[in-house]
C-alpha cells in the first residue's frame, strides 16, 4: 500500500467526469420536489438496503425485511435471531449517533465545523459495531490488536505500527489537501471517504470489525461533506451488489507492486455511487409520474360526474394500479369496486367504456391486454 498521499494528476479524466456526475445527480436527488411522506419512505427503504448490504458484506444473515422491522421498531422478531440482529442494531445505532453528533456540532458552529476523524473516533466506531456481539476472547472492541491481523487476502502492517499509522492517517484526513483537489464538497467527500475506507481496511487496526469500521468512517465523511442522509448508504449497497469486484479491487489496492491501484478503487467507488444515485433518481421519477398521472386523471374527469364516467374513471385508475396489461375478460375482475360496478352490465357497456377511454388517449391495447397510457405525462412531446 502506498504512503498517505493523493496526487490529483493521477486521477483519470474518466474518474473526474464520473465524480462530477455524482455531484450533479446528488444535487438532483436533494432538490427534486417530493412529498414528505414519500421522502420518509425513500429514506427508510434506502437505509434498510444499506444496512442489509453492510451486514451481508461481513457474512451476516440478517434479511432486508428484518432490518426494516428494526428501523420501524416493530415487535415480532424472533428471539432466536437476536444474535444476528444485534449486528444490524449496532450499525443503526452508530448511524444515529453520528448523525446526532454531526447535527449538534453544526448547530453550535458558525464556521461549518464537522466531526474530526481521530484515532479515538475510529476506535469508538469499532466499539459501537462490536458491542454485545459474540466475540473471540482475544477481541476487545475499540482496542487495537496486539497480534497479526486475521487471515485475509493481503498482508496488514505489524501491530507495533498501528498507533503511528492511524495517527498519520487521521492527520492526513483532517488536512486541507482534499479542499485543494476540488472546490465541490461532494467530490471532496467521495475522494476523502474512499481514501479513509482503503487505508483503514489496509491497516486493519482491530482484531475484528475492520470492514465495518472502514465503511462507517466512509459514511461519516460523506455525511459531513454534505451528502444527503438517504444517499449515505448508497456505497454500501453498491459494494454488495458488485461484491466480487469490490473484493478484487481492495486486494489490488493493497498490492505493493501496484502503486497506483488505489486510484482504480476510487474510480470504482465513484461509478458505484453514480449507479446507485441513478437508481434513486429512477425511483423518484416513478413517484413523480404517479403523482402527475393522478393529477391528470383528476383534470380529465373533473367535469364528468355521471355514473358511466364515474365507472370509467375507476376502470382507468384500477388499470393504472396493476402495472401490467389486463385482458378484456379480466377487466371487470380487476378490483372489487369494478366488479360491483359491472355486475349488472353487458359486454357492450365495457366496450363503450374502453372506447371512451381510448378517445381520451389514456388507454391502449398491447399484447396481453390493455394498459394505462401514463406516457402522455412524460416529458415534452409534439
Amino acid at each position: 500500500m502506498p504512503d498517505f498521499e493523493l496526487i490529483p494528476q493521477k486521477i483519470s479524466k474518466e474518474t473526474w467526469i464520473t465524480l462530477g456526475r455524482c455531484s450533479a445527480q446528488h444535487s438532483q436527488i436533494t432538490t427534486t420536489p417530493i412529498a414528505p411522506s414519500f421522502r420518509r419512505k425513500l429514506t427508510k427503504d434506502l437505509l434498510a438496503k444499506g444496512v442489509y448490504a453492510e451486514t451481508a458484506l461481513e457474512g451476516g444473515s440478517v434479511t432486508e425485511f428484518e432490518v426494516k422491522q428494526l428501523i420501524e421498531k416493530k415487535a415480532g422478531l424472533s428471539k432466536s435471531r437476536a444474535g444476528s440482529l444485534q449486528e444490524a442494531k449496532n450499525i443503526l445505532t452508530a448511524y444515529d449517533e453520528i448523525a446526532q453528533v454531526r447535527d449538534d456540532i453544526s448547530a453550535q458552529s458558525a464556521t461549518g465545523e464537522t466531526i474530526a476523524i481521530t484515532p479515538e473516533i475510529i476506535q469508538y466506531f469499532n466499539h459501537s459495531i462490536l458491542n454485545r456481539l459474540p466475540l473471540d476472547a482475544n477481541v476487545k472492541p475499540g482496542v487495537y490488536r496486539n497480534g497479526p491481523a486475521s487471515k485475509g487476502e493481503y498482508e496488514a502492517p505489524d501491530a507495533a505500527e498501528i498507533s503511528e499509522l492511524m495517527a498519520r492517517l487521521c492527520k492526513y484526513l483532517n488536512s486541507n489537501i482534499f479542499e485543494k483537489v476540488s472546490t465541490d464538497p461532494i467530490i471532496n467527500g467521495l475522494i476523502k471517504a474512499t481514501i479513509a475506507h482503503l487505508y483503514i481496511t489496509w491497516i486493519s487496526p482491530f482484531s475484528a470489525g475492520n470492514g465495518h469500521t472502514a465503511r462507517l468512517a466512509e459514511f461519516t465523511i460523506m455525511g459531513q461533506a454534505g451528502v444527503a442522509t438517504p444517499a449515505l448508504n448508497l456505497l454500501n449497497t453498491g459494494y454488495y451488489s458488485s461484491e466480487e469486484q469490490y473484493r478484487q479491487l481492495l486486494k489490488e489496492a493493497f498490492d505493493p507492486q501496484k502503486t497506483d491501484s488505489a486510484y482504480d478503487f476510487l474510480s470504482y467507488a465513484a461509478k458505484v455511487f453514480l449507479g446507485e444515485t441513478e437508481k434513486v433518481i429512477e425511483t423518484i421519477q416513478e413517484y413523480q409520474l404517479e403523482v402527475t398521472w393522478s393529477a391528470y386523471l383528476h383534470e380529465l374527469f373533473k367535469d364528468k360526474s355521471s355514473r358511466p364516467w364515474h365507472r370509467r374513471r375507476q376502470l382507468i385508475w384500477d388499470i393504472s394500479n396493476t402495472g401490467k396489461p389486463v385482458s378484456k375478460k379480466k377487466l371487470t375482475e380487476i378490483s372489487g369496486i369494478i366488479g360491483a360496478m359491472y355486475a349488472n352490465k353487458t359486454d357492450k357497456t365495457l366496450s363503450r367504456d374502453i372506447m371512451a377511454l381510448k378517445e381520451m388517449g389514456i388507454i391502449k391495447k398491447v399484447q396481453g391486454g390493455y394498459i394505462a397510457r401514463k406516457d402522455v405525462c412524460q416529458g415534452i412531446k409534439d
